[in-house]
């Protein structure tokens, strides 16, 4: 209006959509000048007044206002997810831990759940991508779940990341968008699955049976039966027999053949008999079976997945294959012939084996045309396998007699009279030997014995056996006119065949001498009437097995590796064994009659050094009862479960028996050892009981035998030592003493702690 000059300000009131309102305030200055001058000519001419006005004192210019955007951030993350599962079965695990590197530096951790997820985010690695646009990334499993293997495969991740720009949306909720967008290995979204072996131990129980081979006669053991187990008609496996007379068929010898299947059946058959006996045709079904079991054991770093595989093998009563053999037996045919006219009513024909009396009879009469055989007759001896010579004679004195032939095509025993002489007048005069006879470890009974005398020529002049007080008489020898002179007799035991006994092979010469003196009867002096004394021995003896088990965890076994001890009730030492590499353990306890009764034993394992065995202390106490079966055997019985089975730990870790303070001395920690004292005396109870039936005696074959120690003892179980001094005052000492050795034990510990 009036003014020439005024200054305003602008503002902006209302940006674009899509831009924020500039706050800036612009100052705007008006300014206004009038002039006033003549302009043109003639009829032109005019007094022109001219305004002018300028803007910030210009007539024209331009006010740049600048809006920024109204801005947002989109961003589009990734994901990949580690599922980490058992490949044995696919189960899901946790506690699994995987780390993210970026060459060798260590980006992020992950630890599965209970889902056995863990899920990497791209968010995660945006700090390490920086201004780059991709990275590649190694993720690997550092540590696995307990009882599992770290899976050593690495995975390759890749981060990529995309930036793009643009107007999103219309009127006030206009804006300029910036969108992230990060893929993982080229995705949104993945999964990388990972599976982990388990850490697994395997546990082979193995079974065994025994074959034993016996003389079907006599019960003796046979050494060097061959027995081939078949497969349908393939030869698995061969055993032989040895000294005791048994042979170990083993699972293990069958592991090949039975492959993957769980059970299979085989055929044993005796293939070679022992030298003088008959192949057994008998065959045997034997049974393999295999069962397969896991289950998790352990905890923590122990913690593994243990296989156990339990083995049984059937065929057997009690695990043994009992055969018997026969042996190979002749006959020998003997036929008696007359000649001279000589005939008697029966002839007795007596058979001799290697020189030795068997005491066989074989009778020849007319009824049996005098013709028979000796029978059943065992062509080899089961001592040391030689062939038997047998050969026989005639008990006669009436006849001379000789014989032909041999043991194979048999005997002819031809009789002729025996030339008489003129004897005017006859008299007689007899002989009566007698004997006693002792029984060393059993009782005798009355014609259990027989004893003979032999005279020169061979022939049996007089008999006896023993009543059952061990005297001995034998029958009379008779002597006539025509016996005078001089006659040497052999007096000896007949050997038998009773079960356990040793027969006493003493002879005794005797020289007799026949002589008439002019009197009715013959005179008949001898060396030697009495005296004979033989002593037989009845002995029987055995080896009881106490079969146990032994198993190690995490590590196979190996032959020999661990020590088992079976010790007695008084602390000794009464069997000790190694594990085979089966796990078999047999600790044979021989024995003999003097054993007979009820015995404790403790087995335990001897512990070993190995720093990485955690050792089995277990001690199991077990009842033997041994008896005789009388038939010369004896036979032992595990009264008690004898399910023995020692456990050990194998730890890759070791360190278990450092701090043991006597780890060379394998008796320290077992029962009974005190490591303070030494002791090796295992613990038994303090109840008495009855041992009298095992009580050992001095055998000088006597039958006042005097039970060790049993007078040394008084009633009150003090020793008898005739001393009745006043017993307070030995008590009162003895109190004193154990306060003196207490205050030593004291003042050397003290000097002990003091020098630590």
């Amino acid at each position: 209006e009036n003014e020439s000059t005024k200054t305003f300000t602008l503002k902006e009131t209302k940006a674009p959509a899509g831009y924020q309102l500039d706050s800036t305030e612009h100052t705007v200055t008006l300014t206004k000048d009038v002039k006033s001058d003549w302009s043109g000519s003639d009829d032109e001419r005019k007094f022109v007044t001219t305004t002018t006005y300028r803007l910030n004192n210009k007539t024209s210019d331009t006010l740049t206002v600048l809006d920024k955007r109204i801005t947002d951030n989109a961003k589009n993350d990734a994901a990949l997810t580690i599922q980490k599962s058992d490949a044995a079965d696919g189960k899901a695990l946790s506690g699994a831990v995987f780390t993210l590197f970026e060459g060798s530096d260590a980006v992020k951790t992950y630890t599965t759940d209970d889902d056995g997820r863990a899920v990497i985010s791209s968010s995660d690695l945006l700090e390490s991508l920086g201004t780059s646009s991709s990275k590649t990334y190694i993720l690997k499993e550092t540590t696995a779940p307990d009882g599992y293997r770290v899976d050593p495969a690495e995975h390759p991740i890749t981060l990529t990341k995309d930036v793009t720009s643009d107007w999103s949306g219309a009127g006030e909720d206009r804006k300029f968008v910036t969108t992230t967008t990060c893929l993982l290995n080229g995705a949104a979204s993945g999964t990388i699955t990972v599976s982990d072996e388990r850490e697994t131990g395997a546990v082979s129980i193995p079974a065994a049976l025994t074959i034993e081979k016996h003389d079907a006669r006599t019960g003796k053991v046979l050494s060097g039966a061959e027995f081939t187990l078949f497969d349908g008609s393939d030869a698995v496996k061969t055993y032989t027999t040895g000294e005791n007379g048994q042979a170990i068929l083993r699972s293990s010898d069958l592991l090949e053949s039975l492959g993957t299947l769980s059970s299979k059946t085989y055929t044993l058959k005796e293939t070679k008999a022992p030298a003088g006996y008959e192949l057994d045709p008998a065959e045997h079904t034997i049974t393999l079976t295999k069962d397969v079991s896991g289950d998790w054991s352990g905890s923590g770093a122990d913690r593994k997945y243990i296989t156990t595989t339990t083995y049984t093998l059937s065929g057997g009563e009690d695990g043994v294959i009992a055969v018997s053999d026969k042996p190979q037996t002749i006959s020998i045919p003997v036929e008696k012939r007359w000649a001279d006219g000589a005939k008697g009513s029966h002839a007795d024909v007596e058979l001799v084996a290697d020189g030795m009396a068997t005491g066989k009879i074989l009778t020849l009469t007319d009824g049996n045309g005098w013709k028979g055989s000796f029978s059943d007759l065992v062509r080899y001896d089961s001592a040391d396998g030689h062939e038997i010579v047998y050969t026989v004679r005639e008990n006669t004195n009436d006849f001379n007699y000789t014989v032909t032939g041999d043991g194979k095509g048999g005997y002819i025993i031809t009789n002729s009279p025996k030339p008489e002489k003129p004897v005017p007048a006859q008299k007689a005069g007899s002989l009566t030997l007698t004997g006693t006879k002792a029984l060393i470890g059993g009782k005798l009974t009355a014609g259990e014995f027989s004893f003979r005398a032999v005279d020169e020529n061979g022939r049996v002049a007089a008999t006896g056996t023993n009543d059952a007080n061990g005297n001995i008489t034998f029958s009379t020898i008779w002597y006539g006119s025509s016996d005078i002179g001089t006659h040497t007799y052999t007096v000896s035991e007949v050997p038998g065949n009773v079960p356990g006994v040793i027969y006493d092979s003493t002879t005794y010469r005797v020289r007799v001498t026949v002589s008439d003196n002019g009197k009715d009867a013959l005179s008949v002096s001898a060396d030697q009437t009495t005296g004979f004394a033989f002593t037989n021995r009845y002995q029987v003896e055995g080896t009881a097995v106490v079969e146990a088990r032994k198993v190690l965890n995490n590590r196979a076994l190996t032959d020999g590796e661990f020590t088992f001890r079976m010790v007695s009730e008084d602390g000794t030492t009464a069997a000790e064994a190694v594990n085979d590499a089966d796990g078999r353990i047999s600790l044979e306890l021989p024995y003999t009659r003097y054993d007979i009764g009820e015995h404790t034993y403790q087995v335990y394992e001897v512990r070993g050094s190995d720093d990485h065995i955690i050792y089995d202390s277990t001690v199991y106490t077990i009842r033997i009862r041994i008896y005789d079966n009388g038939d010369g055997t004896l036979k032992a019985e595990v009264l008690d479960d004898d399910n023995l089975v020692f456990t050990n730990t194998y730890d890759e870790n070791g360190g278990h028996n450092e701090d043991h303070p006597d780890k060379d001395n394998d008796d320290h920690d077992q029962p009974g050892h005190e490591s303070s004292t030494g002791s090796d005396t295992p613990t038994f109870s303090d109840e008495e009981e009855d041992n009298t039936s095992n009580q050992r005696f001095e055998d000088d074959g006597s039958d006042n035998q005097d039970e060790i120690g049993t007078d040394s003892m008084s009633e009150t179980g003090t020793p008898k030592t005739g001393d009745d001094s006043d017993l307070p005052l030995y008590l009162i000492l003895m109190l004193l003493s154990a306060s003196v050795l207490t205050g030593s034990v004291v003042y050397r510990k003290k000097r002990k702690n003091g020098s630590r």
